[in-house]
């Protein structure tokens, strides 16, 4: 048959386009190989940071526990190998307790015990609440009065409430009540009315 005399120039025309094409291909396959690295690093120290923090968390917890329970506690994952898609579980220590059998009230503390061990990682200079121990009984009204009069050492800490419990361990009181002209506000110092009746109570035992 007939000659191509333009077959080697097309040749070269098609080679030209398919050695371009393989060059975007290997510029694309190593691009993607570098965000996929990347994504791998970036995952990697999401982990650390994340285990870094939790076991923050976990100390401050099993120190927090240890204010106003007997035994020890701490907390774990349920799934440690994917920590982001892990539950959360309390894991007493105690030879005679387990959370199964902990009260409402207790455990209600024990989630607010590691509501406060989440922000010791942070620690404020001071925190407001508003009710929180509306749900706990005498009891665990008192353990928490003396765990927030614990961490008040540090930070200042504002509690609305109508628990005696948590007013009896306050260093300052704030009472409102309501008058014909309106709301007023009368404040006590708590800490030299205990003083007071201390020493009052020193005196008589003399």
């Amino acid at each position: 048959g007939g000659v191509n005399l333009k077959a080697p120039e097309v040749y070269e025309e098609r080679k030209k386009e398919v050695d371009s094409m393989k060059e975007k291909v290997e510029k694309l396959e190593s691009e993607k190989n570098e965000v996929l690295r990347l994504i791998e690093e970036i995952d990697k120290r999401k982990v650390e940071t994340f285990m870094k923090t939790f076991n923050e968390v976990n100390k401050n917890f099993e120190k927090l526990y240890s204010y106003i329970f007997p035994g020890k506690a701490s907390i774990a994952l349920t799934n440690p190998r994917d920590p982001f898609n892990s539950g959360l579980e309390i894991l007493i220590k105690d030879s005679n307790l387990n959370l199964s059998v902990k009260s409402g009230g207790e455990k209600a503390l024990l989630l607010l015990m590691l509501l406060f061990s989440i922000h010791l990682c942070r620690p404020s200079s001071i925190y407001i609440f508003d009710e929180i121990d509306s749900a706990l009984d005498k009891e665990n009204s008192i353990k928490l009065s003396l765990l927030i009069k614990e961490l008040s050492k540090n930070a200042q800490f504002i509690v609305v409430s109508h628990n005696d419990s948590t007013i009896y361990n306050a260093d300052a009181i704030l009472g409102v009540y309501k008058s014909e002209d309106g709301s007023k506000v009368v404040g006590i110092d708590a800490n030299k009315l205990i003083n007071e009746k201390n020493e009052k109570d020193k005196n008589e035992a003399q």
